[in-house]
Order: structure tokens, then sequence, then C-alpha cells
């Protein structure tokens, strides 16, 4: 099963729909999501443990498009430095043409 942006899922969804399907055979999960904020549904779920063994239950893979330096400067929006780590399911012209979309968003929103 694949949840895309999984951060934005309704909780009752994964409950009643996505945890069912994980329990049959050899189902797997594969979510992918922008991290909004440490407490949505999707960010408790990956930092979740097995208590019985204290490992974590799911495996993750985090990919930050923002370099350190940007994100200490306020300039995260702006940040073009680790494109080179888009995912190879993703289109790193298309994430340039986002983020010139996302120019004009943040121009809209510094005008009113």
């Amino acid at each position: 099963m694949i949840l895309e942006e999984a951060a934005y899922c309704d909780e009752g969804f994964f409950y009643e729909t996505v945890a069912p399907i994980l329990s049959v055979g050899s189902a797997s999960l594969v979510a992918i999501s922008t991290l909004t904020s440490e407490i949505n549904f999707y960010t408790r779920l990956i930092k979740m443990q097995d208590p019985s063994t204290g490992r974590p239950l799911f495996v993750t893979r985090s990919i930050e498009l923002c370099c350190e330096k940007c994100k200490e400067d306020g300039k995260s929006h702006e940040c073009v430095h680790m494109l080179h780590l888009v995912p190879s399911w993703q289109s790193q012209e298309r994430h340039r043409k986002l983020h010139v979309m996302m120019q004009v968003r943040l121009f809209s929103m510094s005008v009113n």
C-alpha cells in the first residue's frame, strides 16, 4: 500500500483501512510525506517503537532538501543546495519549477 502525503491522512483512515491491510500476509506500507510538525499523526507513527524489542516499528528514510545553513538563516524556502538529493522517483526539474511557484506564494503572503 502506498500513502502519498501520509501526514495529512486521517487517523481514522489509518486505523480502519491501512492497519487491517498490514495484518494480511506480506502486505507492506510505503508512506511518503512532508513532515509538517513533530505532533502530526504521521510523525508520531514513524517514531513508534515495538515495546517488546525497543526497535522502531517502521524503517524510515528522511530526505531533506534544505541545507543546515539555509535553515539557520531562515531561508529554507529558497535553498537549492540539496537538490542533488531529490529521490530517483521525483524530477529535479519539477522541484526547480516548484521552487519558482513557491516564490509567487511567498511574495503574495508578504504583500497581504
